[in-house]
């Protein structure tokens, strides 16, 4: 899929993968890498929360380049990649999976505060692009469930 359409790289939400240590990086051959992000012990029949991020052989050596730096919150809800740039400048790419409107407004906020940690650019030539599952509801307050 990534190869055929010339992806850099891809985010994944809600992959209910169990992470012990909070990060799992799996090599799948030709350069391909996937970071994994969940919660560290199964809350869960099925799983639930996770985000992955896919990086493509060019990805990968951008992220290597890069230091091989990732940040992650402690919830399986928010990864975020650092990629190296031309001109020294860095990409830093989040994948997030936001609580549902059914939770509190504090745990939703916590999410965001972490979106926000994230996300944050070092410099002026430094650029953060993030790929969320919002959970969003069109019209609805924040406060709605409180």
């Amino acid at each position: 899929f990534m190869q055929d359409r010339g992806v850099l790289v891809a985010c994944l939400q809600e992959t209910w993968r169990v992470t012990p240590t909070g990060i799992e990086i799996e090599d799948l051959g030709d350069g391909y890498l996937v970071l994994h992000h969940g919660e560290t012990t199964k809350t869960c029949k099925r799983g639930r929360n996770g985000v992955s991020i896919v990086l493509s052989p060019e990805g990968r050596a951008a992220w290597e380049a890069g230091g091989s730096k990732y940040i992650h919150s402690g919830n399986g809800r928010m990864l975020t990649v650092t990629l190296a740039v031309e001109g020294g400048a860095t990409l830093k790419v989040g994948c997030g999976y936001a609580p549902g409107s059914g939770k509190s407004s504090a745990e939703r906020q916590a999410f965001y505060d972490d979106v926000a940690v994230q996300t944050r650019g070092g410099g002026h030539r430094d650029t953060s692009v993030t790929f969320l599952d919002a959970n969003a509801s069109a019209g609805v307050g924040v406060h709605a469930c409180d």
